[in-house]
């Protein structure tokens, strides 16, 4: 598992390469992911102290996967900060995308 601040928005991604790994996260901060067979998945949820956290669940390990998932990552965190993707020509969502996208090491994940 691998885990990194959101700068400018906040929040703290928690990244888990097998399902298994994101049961027990959901488990551990309340979210509801029973398993499921999937390629990847996106959860937000709060901490204690109402911080926002996002579980990325990137089982495949591909990179259509990680764009995917990358993708519901920004619009969860754009949507937090009460940002709409689509203003300024989806600037703001672009930018987030690429910079996710480079954080979570898209090359890394073959």
């Amino acid at each position: 598992m691998i885990s990194f601040d959101i700068p400018i928005y906040g929040g703290r991604v928690i990244v888990a390469r097998t399902a298994d790994q994101l049961v027990r996260l959901s488990k551990l901060h309340g979210a509801e992911y029973d398993g499921e067979p999937c390629r990847g998945c996106c959860a937000p949820v709060e901490d204690e102290r109402g911080r926002a956290i996002y579980l990325l669940g990137l089982f495949d390990r591909k990179r259509s996967t990680v764009v995917h998932e990358a993708i519901h990552l920004a619009l969860f965190v754009l949507d937090r900060a009460g940002i709409d993707a689509r203003e300024s020509d989806g600037e703001a969502m672009a930018y987030l995308t690429d910079w996710l996208v480079t954080r979570l090491g898209i090359d890394r994940t073959r």
